[in-house]
C-alpha cells in the first residue's frame, strides 16, 4: 500500500489536495469520506461518470478561483478522479485495476466503483491519519518526499522549524 501511497500518479494529486485545502494538523476535516451509502455510491458514480466520458470534466484542469469555492466533497472528488486517472496508465503497477477496456461490462463497472471506494476510504484514512494522529511512518514518508507548501503546515517538526 506504500508503494501505491508514494507514487507520483497518487502523490501528485494528494499534495495538491494536501496543500490547497488546507489540511491542518490538529485540525479535523470536516467528514472527508462521503456520510452514509448513498452519498459514498452517489460520489463513486459521479467520479466514474467523469471518468467514462470522454469530454472534459471540470475536475481537469480546475482553476484558483474555482476551486477557491470548493468544499470538502469537491476536493476529494478531484483527488479521486486525478488519482484513478493517473493510476491506469501504462507501466503503472496498478494499471491494470483501473484500465477501461478492462472495465466495459457491468461486472468491470462494478469492479472500477468498487476501486474507486477503497481509494476514497484510503484518502480518508490519511486525512485522519495527517490531521489529528501523531505522524505515522507513511506520513513521515510522505512530507519527506512532498513537502506541505506551508511549512507551518507539516507535521514533521524539523520541517516547521525551517
Amino acid at each position: 500500500m506504500s508503494k501505491l501511497i508514494l507514487c507520483a500518479d497518487f502523490l501528485e494529486p494528494w499534495a495538491m489536495f494536501r496543500d490547497q485545502m488546507p489540511l491542518r494538523p490538529g485540525i479535523a476535516v470536516p467528514t472527508v469520506a462521503p456520510k452514509g451509502k448513498e452519498a459514498m455510491n452517489e460520489s463513486i458514480v459521479k467520479i466514474y461518470d467523469f471518468m467514462d466520458s470522454m469530454s472534459y470534466c471540470r475536475y481537469d484542469q480546475p482553476d484558483r478561483d474555482e476551486r477557491k469555492e470548493w468544499h470538502v466533497k469537491e476536493w476529494l472528488e478531484c483527488l479521486v478522479y486525478k488519482s484513478a486517472q493517473n493510476l491506469a496508465r501504462g507501466g503503472h503497477t496498478s494499471a491494470v485495476s483501473f484500465q477501461r477496456c478492462n472495465l466495459k461490462n457491468e461486472a468491470g463497472r462494478r469492479e472500477a466503483l468498487h476501486r474507486l471506494r477503497g481509494l476514497i476510504m484510503l484518502i480518508s484514512n490519511l486525512c485522519t491519519n495527517y490531521t489529528l494522529m501523531a505522524p505515522s511512518n507513511i506520513i513521515k514518508r510522505i512530507e519527506a518526499v512532498r513537502p506541505a507548501s506551508d511549512p507551518n503546515l507539516s507535521l514533521i517538526p524539523e520541517i516547521c522549524v525551517k
